[in-house]
Formats: C-alpha cells, sequence, structure tokens
C-alpha cells in the first residue's frame, strides 16, 4: 500500500492516498483493527516511511 503525507495546505496528488500533516514535525501513529498473528506475535515489520521531496 502507498499512502502519501503532505501538508495540509497542498494538494493531493492525482490518484494518490493523501494523508493530511502538519507544516512541522509530527508523529505518525498506526493503527491496526482486528491485526492477524503475525502482528500480535511481533514479528510484523511496519513499512519504513520515505520522505519525499
Amino acid at each position: 500500500m502507498h499512502e502519501t503525507v503532505a501538508p495540509a495546505q497542498g494538494l493531493p496528488p492525482i490518484g494518490a492516498n493523501w494523508l493530511p500533516a502538519p507544516a512541522g514535525a509530527f508523529r505518525p501513529i498506526l493503527r491496526m483493527y482486528m491485526p492477524d498473528a503475525a502482528v500480535l506475535n511481533g514479528s510484523y515489520e511496519i513499512p519504513a516511511m520515505v520522505k519525499v521531496r
């Protein structure tokens, strides 16, 4: 899955999943509803965030 995190004042790229973010520093939080065994036993690895500009 691909998500784009960008300042709330900007416009999302066409066709992108876009999450508005503050202009300064922020801390992303991942919520998982009904996680499977890999999440519960700690073997799931959260994909790295990549800064794009």
